[in-house]
This record gives C-alpha cells, structure tokens and sequence, in this order.
C-alpha cells in the first residue's frame, strides 16, 4: 500500500512539472492615448478574458502587457511628473521614478509582472 501512494506522488509531481513549463503568451498593447480608451481585447488564452473599451481621464496615456496569468499597467499624463505602474501580482500602483520627469511618457511594460519595468 505504501508503494502505491509513493507512485501517486511522483505521476503527481510530474503532472505539475509538465503543467508549469507549458508556453507563456504575452501581449501589449495601449489602453488609452491622451484620453481616449482604445479596446483591450481579451480571449481565453490571456489574462483579460471579456474585451472591453476603458473610460480614460483627458490626456491620460496607458499601455498594459498581459500574460495567460497576469497583467501589468503603466500609465501618465504629460502635464504629471511620474509615471505610475501597478499588476495583477498582489501589488497596488506605484510611481515607477525616484525623481520628477518632464513630460512623462508610459512605458509598455515588459513583464506582466512589473508595471514599472
């Protein structure tokens, strides 16, 4: 009987092995420029499942990159003096600059992970 339960764990530990290394799929793009939402398009292989159009504050700018399991944003106004990046990753938004920027621009970020890098 012992026998039995330690093959179970190791077809189990398999199983996981095979689930974790399956591809990645990552997509960026822009929600919004200077204002105007543009649509964020979701299927079932990416994080956003349901497409949708956001409503944008005037002059705002944001680009997001999305994966199967997460989602990342970045997002400024050019009259501000930062950018902001925030993710799906338990994480709230953050100013992504340690100093003042003039004319800041969002930056795609590349992980969506990190909304600030």
């Amino acid at each position: 009987m012992q026998h039995a339960k330690k093959i179970e764990v190791v077809l189990s530990g398999v199983a996981l092995a095979v689930t974790l290394s399956a591809p990645a799929v990552s997509y960026a793009a822009s929600a919004c420029t200077t204002g105007v939402g543009s649509s964020v398009v979701g299927n079932t292989a990416s994080f956003v499942k349901d497409t949708f159009t956001p409503k944008c504050s005037a002059g705002v700018n944001v680009n997001y990159t999305q994966s199967s399991s997460a989602i990342s944003v970045n997002a400024a106004h050019p009259s501000g003096m930062h950018t902001f990046g925030g993710t799906s990753e338990g994480g709230g938004v953050i100013q992504c600059e340690s100093s003042s920027v003039t004319n800041p621009t969002p930056l795609t970020p590349a992980a969506a992970t990190n909304g600030c890098a």
